[in-house]
């Protein structure tokens, strides 16, 4: 998707391109969309997401990235640092959930991380900054191992889903 293909849509609150045979998704494709609430881009072939790809989103609340099984993260980079109003990513595909990956959303309440094949959650805290944060559902993963500071911060935590984990 190029980023400037919805340029003068200021006012759009759901875009939907699920099914759409997307393959990646480059730096600033939805800058322009500052009212957007929902993105659903399931169910296509997106291996690559470019940093910043998201940047602008400030009022997403949902985002739906689920089957897209060869999507992949650039480390060093926060996906999700200017999305402080999302509440229910479903993020599938991604092996590793990195330390900076959410490391702004303090509004996020819930993280759905089921059957994404996730095998590592990185040292370091990856949901440290996630105050609000009150379901984590991780189950259906190959999670091989969790560390003393996976779960740091998240003290108004209720509901912690790592049911079907095998390997843990």
């Amino acid at each position: 998707i190029g980023n400037k293909v919805f340029k003068g849509l200021i006012n759009l609150e759901i875009l939907d391109i699920k099914s759409s045979n997307i393959n990646k998704i480059n730096s600033n494709t939805f800058a322009c969309l500052e009212n957007l609430k929902v993105l659903l881009l399931c169910d296509n072939n997106i291996c690559e997401i470019d940093s910043n790809s998201f940047s602008g989103l400030i009022n997403l609340n949902k985002l739906d990235l689920s089957y897209n099984s060869k999507m992949t993260f650039v480390k060093d980079i926060s996906k999700f640092s200017e999305m402080d109003s999302i509440i229910e990513p479903k993020i599938f595909g991604t092996k590793t959930i990195y330390s900076n990956m959410f490391i702004e959303n303090r509004s996020l309440e819930m993280i759905n991380l089921n059957h994404c094949d996730l095998e590592r959650i990185e040292d370091g805290g990856a949901f440290r900054n996630l105050r609000n944060l009150k379901k984590l559902l991780l189950s259906s993963n190959k999670l091989i191992e969790l560390n003393d500071e996976t779960f740091d911060g998240l003290d108004n935590l209720l509901d912690l889903d790592l049911s079907y984990n095998t390997s843990l």
